[in-house]
């Protein structure tokens, strides 16, 4: 089912701004917000006011929109910084920064080895998610707004981490190049969805996928993938399912031109 679509139609505006004060160290603010809509034409003022630092019942006359605020941060370790990188990502819900209100944000955290010792040819790389924040009222609070109510999605789909809302999760991944243009790609995934939103649920897949080129010309891909799902919502009993895909390409070694 598709309803109507709206006019004027809701816009997603956001600024980054990052620093690099060490070789090894870099940080970086962001903040977006969801304006306009029916109601509330997109003017420089409205646009302003989404920068300002008061908030609002959602829907009322001085609404600023839906905002986030968020920071990420990498870190490639000294004397290993060609071996290992931690990273963060964070974002928070109508507040100033993460920083300033870590209880009420979102957290990612991993890390990313683009070679193994002894092992150059493999690269890894792994990272956990949650966005169940602890002690928080109001459940599925992230990617929601009472106004905005399909704020931070695209087609129904979320402008975001795929753990979704009340979430969290961990994913791995494992990567072979025999080549520079071949590889093989092994990844876990593993997540959870808190029972209070929309009764919960778990998911727990495995995948692996494999490139190759032949003669620079040919390309072929294959994949494999097994998941292992649990919502009640969506089915009275647990599911389970195998999935395979093929795909042959071809690139031309000089590439396409009209103009030759």
């Amino acid at each position: 089912m598709v309803s109507a679509p709206l006019h004027p139609h809701p816009v997603i505006q956001g600024e980054k701004i990052s620093f690099k004060p060490t070789v090894n160290f870099e940080f970086g603010f962001g903040v977006s917000a969801v304006l306009s809509g029916p109601g509330f034409p997109l003017t420089l003022h409205s646009l302003l006011r989404s920068y300002s630092l008061g908030n609002t019942i959602p829907g009322v006359v001085d609404d600023p929109g839906d905002r986030r605020s968020a920071f990420d941060w990498s870190y490639r370790v000294p004397r290993l910084r060609n071996w290992l990188t931690f990273y963060g990502d964070s974002f928070t819900e109508d507040e100033f920064s993460p920083i300033t209100f870590p209880r009420k944000s979102n957290f990612c955290a991993g890390l990313y080895m683009p070679r193994l010792p002894k092992l150059p040819q493999v690269e890894l790389r792994a990272e956990g998610i949650y966005t169940d924040i602890p002690s928080l009222d109001g459940t599925g609070v992230a990617y929601f707004n009472n106004h905005y109510l399909s704020g931070y999605t695209n087609y129904g789909q979320i402008i975001g981490n795929a753990i979704g809302r009340e979430g969290r999760g961990i994913n791995v991944w494992a990567t072979w190049h025999p080549t520079a243009k071949n590889s093989i790609e092994a990844h876990y995934r593993t997540q959870h969805v808190n029972p209070l939103f929309l009764q919960g649920g778990h998911l727990r897949d495995f995948d692996a996928t494999g490139t190759f080129v032949q003669a620079r010309n040919l390309v072929f891909s294959g994949t494999v993938k097994y998941e292992h799902w649990n919502f009640p919502l969506l089915s009275a009993l647990p599911k389970s399912n195998v999935s395979a895909g093929v795909q042959i390409s071809y690139r031309p070694a000089g590439g396409w031109s009209l103009f030759r």
